[in-house]
Formats: C-alpha cells, sequence, structure tokens
C-alpha cells in the first residue's frame, strides 16, 4: 500500500516516483539499441525483438507518458470524464503489452535456440510462453526459472488484470473514492438521476450529476469489478514503475542468456 498524506502521497513517496520515472528513458534506451541490433541467427527471433519487443516497450514508455500528464501524482484531483476514459485506455494499453513483452520474450528464446517439442516438431503456440505448465519453460535457463519463480506474485496480479481486460471487466480508474455516507447519497442521486432522464429532463439530470460531483476525493488508483471477492484494487503510478521494473529485469536476463549462448558458439568454433 503506497503511503498517503492528506489527500495525496507523502513527499517521500512522490521522490520515490520521480526518480522512478528519469529511469526509463534510460532502461528503454538500452534495451532497444542491444535488441535491435542483437545478432540473432533466426529472423524470426529478430522479428519478435525489433518489432514485438522494442515496439511494446516503446508503448509502456508513452502510456506512462501519458499518464502522468493526465494524472500528475503529486495532484489529486477529480477528472473529467473525458480524462478518466483516457487514463483508462493508457492503463489497458500498459497492462496488455506488459503480458505481450513476456510472449514476445519467450518468442524470441523460442527461435533463437530453435526449440522443438518432445516429439521433434515446432512447438504449437500454446506451448510457446513463460508459465511452468508450457513446454518452452523447461528450456529456460535456471537465471530465469528462478526470476519468474521470485516474482509468482507479480505474474498472478498481472495475470488477474490481463484476464479480465481481455475476458470480463476492463481495467478503469474509478471518479472518486466515498465514504458510507456519501455512497448513499450517491445512490440516491443516481435513481435520481435515471428518473430525469426517464422524463426527458436532462437540465435536472445534469444539475444532479454536479452534486455527485462534489462528492468524494479522487484517489489514483485502478481496478476492474467491484464484485469479484479478490478483484485487486491499485496505485497506478506505482504499480507501472514496478510492472516496467519487472519487464526491464527480465528483458536484460534474456540478454544476457542469449549473449552467453553467442560466446559459448564461438568457443566452440
Amino acid at each position: 500500500m503506497c503511503p498517503e498524506s492528506s489527500g495525496s502521497f507523502d513527499q517521500n513517496f512522490l521522490k520515490d516516483l520521480s526518480d522512478g520515472y528519469i529511469k526509463i528513458d534510460d532502461d528503454y534506451q538500452f534495451l532497444s539499441e542491444k535488441y535491435v541490433y542483437f545478432s540473432f541467427q533466426s529472423e524470426k527471433a529478430k522479428e519478435f525483438s525489433q518489432h514485438g519487443l522494442v515496439r511494446r516497450l516503446s508503448t509502456l514508455q508513452r502510456c506512462i507518458e501519458n499518464i502522468h500528464n493526465i494524472s500528475p501524482p503529486e495532484k489529486w484531483e477529480k477528472l473529467e470524464r473525458e480524462a478518466l476514459i483516457d487514463l483508462g485506455i493508457n492503463l489497458q494499453s500498459f497492462i496488455a503489452n506488459i503480458f505481450g513483452c513476456f510472449d514476445n520474450l519467450a518468442w524470441i528464446w523460442a527461435f533463437e535456440k530453435n526449440i522443438k517439442g518432445k516429439s521433434g516438431k515446432d512447438l504449437s503456440r500454446k506451448d510457446i510462453g513463460l508459465k511452468k505448465e508450457q513446454e518452452l519453460y523447461n528450456t529456460l535457463p535456471e537465471s530465469i526459472q528462478k526470476y519468474l519463480g521470485e516474482k509468482n506474485d507479480w505474474f498472478v496480479y498481472l495475470t488477474d488484470f490481463r484476464d479480465a481486460l481481455v475476458h470480463r471487466i476492463p481495467l478503469y480508474v474509478p471518479p472518486c473514492r466515498v465514504n458510507d455516507a456519501e455512497a448513499k447519497e450517491m445512490k440516491r442521486l443516481e435513481s435520481k438521476i435515471w428518473e430525469c432522464i426517464k422524463e426527458h429532463r436532462f437540465d435536472d439530470s445534469e444539475a444532479l450529476r454536479a452534486e455527485q460531483d462534489r462528492l468524494g476525493q479522487f484517489v489514483p488508483l485502478m481496478m476492474h469489478s467491484y464484485y469479484e471477492s479478490k478483484s485487486p484494487i491499485v496505485y497506478f503510478h506505482a504499480q507501472m514503475l514496478c510492472d516496467w521494473g519487472g519487464v526491464v529485469e527480465l528483458a536484460k536476463l534474456f540478454l544476457k542468456e542469449l549473449q552467453n549462448g553467442q560466446t559459448q558458439g564461438n568457443d566452440r568454433q
């Protein structure tokens, strides 16, 4: 849980966020150069690197920038409906492309290492991924398997958000957080708003919407379902930096193992 202080993050936490944002450009520059100019033996691995992983990293970088501009972490002010929708769009793209990076790294490994299934045939699509139950997993180096094991809770959270996004309820940012009394009033106003709409009293409905907007406090949280018992709610500024950092670490691990493989190959020659 992120530290709050009077309707905002405390100053120490804001400093941590700022330090995290500063590293993003360097991370992207390093990984994009390494993966674009890597001497792949497989053209398909090269494609998944240049047009898969690197393009996704660029999208993630842009999503973080967009979200920071729409909702600066130091300003917890209520947002217009359009801004909330834009936040949702960028968060959805972010989560989808985080997952896409995992899959791209798996495909890079499968093609560059020419991984075959137990039958000696090419792996099927469902067998290429970073989950233990997927056949590719057992071909991954110990360092990567260890990392994936240590980050299991992170993958559980990401899987929940990704599955909700694709199959159930899309991610979004609630307009505000309310206490019990405000929640009761919000529900009462919502009922009256729908009565006005049914009666075509649109000016009255807008006035009631304005009353609703004065309730509660904006908090930079993302979620999917109100009703799923274990549906997570996270502070998106901090979580995005954690997710970005995890992808960067994993991409560097794969890069190291790919480079080691080339060195060993050269030594054998």
